[in-house]
């Protein structure tokens, strides 16, 4: 009776796994209707698990799919509007329902007609190991219903199968600096003046904003080549709708083709860009797109404790956005990039030297005595080198340690131990010319 036993719960899960319920979009006759520019909603997840495949006769074969094969595809449909013409679809696997678990190497096909007449219009599959595909259309007529079938693919037995996000968003066409003021757009990609192909001008002083109309938690922008005269062209980046917002991070200088995050939680982004009148160089260009999530947490949401001195660290400012553009010590170069925060809480009556080894060149760090978007806070030391030989940590309260540099992330190492208390070279000025007042 075990060995029955355990043979009829076998066979009845093998039973169960195979005729699990199949999503409710698994045929194109119940395609799910999405709705252009709203489809990507912060809660609205979509899932090919134990989906079947769907026969629509001799149009069954889409010419991009992997083999040719259809075995776990899904359906979605969206009607075009009047005042668009060109869309962008995206499939992006997320992990987000109850399966925990995303969609890999998604294969997406783009049909016009009825589903018992359907003609393939596009067709797009995803690098294998990848989580998302995209593409593009232009001049679509309005008013007309298309149909979107999203499948994956594997190189085994093991289905690639999970949750997913599927937008269907006008597409926005590369936008020059000085072009337009602003847009709405929830993605896009912006040049300089110059385009991809020619350099930006001399004297330039432009801004371009962009307020999402769409329901954003984060805005995600990506820096992905930049070649500025450094120190005198440069790119900030503010959170609002215009320069008077907080400085999320500048741009000078060139990145040799590795790009860096930047993220910003306020409703509009605002880009300005100024150049001097005598040196033109490439130029940058960047993208940006809304998310759902909130932005990853910043070094400043999760700092670095200093529990007791000495104190040595081996860290790195790589997985922060960039997000500290400028702090009471001064616009500095080194700010640009991602940073690495570290608090202490002094007990006063302390002071200390500071040392960045085994950090790119550019490497610098400002100690505050507050928040850096405080405008209470003082700057205590900076150093465009990495090296202080004595910041006065005498007032009890907290201090705040600002690793960065220009151009990306690094690696570091920091060593912080305690110094004799060097005055100020104005401090020790006041000082003086009060004693000899008073003698």
């Amino acid at each position: 009776m075990k060995h029955f036993s355990r043979i009829f719960f076998f066979i009845f899960g093998i039973t169960t796994t195979a005729f699990a319920q199949a999503p409710t979009n698994d045929e194109c006759a119940n395609a799910i209707n999405l709705v252009v520019n709203t489809s990507c909603q912060a809660t609205t997840f979509y899932s090919n698990l134990n989906a079947t495949a769907s026969n629509i006769g001799t149009r069954n074969s889409p010419t991009c799919f992997v083999g040719g094969t259809t075995q776990r595809d899904v359906w979605f449909r969206f009607t075009t509007t009047p005042d668009i013409q060109n869309y962008v679809i995206t499939v992006q696997g997320r992990a987000r329902n109850a399966n925990f678990r995303k969609l890999l190497n998604p294969q997406v096909t783009l049909y016009r007609g009825a589903c018992n007449a359907l003609s393939e219009l596009r067709c797009v599959s995803a690098e294998n190991g990848r989580d998302a595909a995209e593409f593009s259309l232009s001049n679509l007529p309005p008013n007309q219903t298309f149909y979107i079938r999203i499948n994956d693919y594997s190189a085994t037995a093991t289905p690639n199968w999970g949750d997913f996000t599927v937008c269907v968003e006008e597409f926005a066409p590369a936008i020059n600096m000085g072009q337009i003021p602003g847009t709405t757009a929830c993605k896009g990609t912006l040049y300089d003046s110059g385009g991809p192909d020619a350099n930006y001008g001399n004297s330039e002083n432009t801004t371009f904003t962009v307020c999402p109309d769409q329901p954003s938690q984060c805005i995600i922008i990506e820096i992905e080549e930049y070649d500025l005269e450094f120190g005198f062209d440069v790119l900030a980046i503010y959170g609002g709708q215009d320069i008077t917002a907080p400085l999320i991070a500048r741009v000078s200088g060139a990145n040799f083709g590795t790009p860096f995050p930047i993220q910003a939680s306020s409703d509009c982004v605002t880009f300005r860009f100024t150049s001097d009148f005598v040196t033109r160089r490439p130029g940058f260009k960047l993208t940006w797109q809304c998310a759902s999530e909130l932005c990853f947490p910043t070094s400043l949401d999760r700092p670095t404790v200093i529990t007791s001195l000495p104190f040595n660290a081996s860290l790195t400012t790589c997985g922060f956005p960039a997000s500290i553009g400028q702090t009471p010590c001064g616009t500095d170069i080194f700010l640009n990039g991602p940073e690495h925060v570290l608090i202490y809480e002094s007990p006063g009556e302390v002071c200390v030297s500071v040392t960045i080894e085994n950090a790119t060149e550019e490497t610098g760090i400002v100690i505050l005595d507050g928040l850096p978007n405080d405008p209470n806070t003082t700057c205590v030391a900076e150093s465009e080198t990495g090296t202080i030989l004595s910041a006065d940590l005498q007032r009890p309260g907290t201090y705040y340690f600002i690793v960065a540099e220009p151009f990306n992330c690094t690696p570091f190492d920091i060593k912080i131990e305690t110094a004799d208390c060097i005055l100020s070279p104005a401090l020790r000025d006041a000082l003086l010319q009060s004693f000899e007042w008073v003698h």
